[in-house]
């Protein structure tokens, strides 16, 4: 079982790691807790990652090939308005930031993401920008918590795989221009 992803807290410190049986298990979890959490198994789910490069993000990747859902990244160079325009254009219903300044990114677009149901923080957030979140009408999820919920009352395997077909859609990518593109 060899290693599969490695990082550093610090540039100090060693490399820890995860093993491919591990990054598996954990992006099967993930994956069925987003479905415990409503979000549906297919090319319907349009999974946004708005995201510095971290285990999570490997993870929500994963997670989103098991279950034939669509990634479509987002980076830090992009405006609130064109994160906005790209979660609109693919009404986006979900979306994992690492940071609560990437969430509040999103929350703060001058245009509304009416698809936009749950934000996955990965790090910890606050009670204010929870309840900011409430009164948009945005569930704030922890990433912990949708990876360990389908532990919570589910089968021990997880929530049953989507069906990848050979011309199903992995990856929307933004390669930037004008947000009206």
């Amino acid at each position: 079982n060899a290693n599969c992803i490695g990082w550093r807290n610090s540039g100090d410190e060693g490399y820890q790691w995860l093993s491919y049986e591990e990054v598996h298990k954990r992006a099967r979890a993930f994956g069925s807790g987003l479905i415990k959490y409503g979000f549906e198994v297919g090319q319907d789910t349009m999974l946004g990652i708005f995201s510095k490069n971290c285990v999570e993000w490997v993870l929500s990747e994963q997670a989103a090939s098991m279950f034939s859902m669509v990634v479509v990244p987002m980076y830090d160079s992009l405006s609130p308005s064109a994160c906005a325009h790209i979660c609109n254009k693919t009404e986006m219903k979900v979306i994992i930031c690492n940071s609560e300044a990437n969430a509040n990114q999103i929350l703060e677009a001058p245009e509304a993401v009416p698809t936009l149901k749950s934000i996955i923080v990965v790090n910890e957030t606050s009670e204010q920008f929870i309840q900011k979140a409430g009164e948009k009408g945005i569930t704030i999820l922890r990433f912990k918590d949708v990876e360990v919920c389908r532990m919570l009352g589910g089968r021990r395997g997880g929530q049953g795989r989507g069906r990848g077909e050979p011309m199903n859609l992995g990856v929307v990518g933004n390669m930037g221009g004008r947000a009206e593109d």
